[in-house]
C-alpha cells in the first residue's frame, strides 16, 4: 500500500508491477523491465519510489509518477525473493537465493537537494 496515495502496487508472474487505484480498483500504471516473475515490491521514498525483486536477480527502482525505471541493481546472482523498506534510515534491505542479505541506502533526497543547490 502507497503511504501518500490510495493505491496498492503489485508484483507479478508476468514480470510485470502494477500500480492499482483503491478507489475503483483499476490499474493506473504498469511498470515493465523484468525478465522474469516480479517476487517483491515495496514503496520507497515516502512513496514516489518503488522497488521490485525478481526472479532475474535484479532489483530495479521506478518513479511511480512517470514509470520510468531509475536505477537497477544487479548485486544480486540468483532470484531476489525479499524487499524491506526502513523508513527511518532510508534504506532497504535485500535477500536472494544466492545466500546474501544486502542492505541499500536511499540518497534520492540527497541527490534532489545537489541538484536543486546547482540550479
Amino acid at each position: 500500500f502507497s503511504p501518500v496515495d490510495k493505491c496498492l502496487a503489485t508484483a507479478s508472474a508476468d514480470a510485470t508491477i502494477r500500480l492499482w487505484s483503491l478507489t475503483d480498483f483499476t490499474v493506473v500504471r504498469m511498470f515493465e523491465g523484468h525478465s522474469q516473475s516480479v517476487l517483491r515490491v515495496v514503496f520507497l521514498s515516502g512513496g514516489a519510489q518503488l522497488a521490485s525483486a525478481g526472479g532475474d536477480g535484479l532489483i530495479k527502482v521506478w518513479n511511480v509518477r512517470t514509470g520510468d525505471c531509475t536505477a537497477t541493481l544487479d548485486d544480486h546472482e540468483d532470484r531476489v525473493w525479499a524487499l524491506c523498506f526502513d523508513r527511518g534510515e532510508n534504506c532497504f534491505a535485500s535477500a536472494g537465493s544466492d545466500s546474501t542479505l544486502l542492505v541499500w541506502r536511499d540518497c534520492t533526497q540527497q541527490v534532489e537537494e545537489r541538484e536543486f543547490a546547482a540550479r
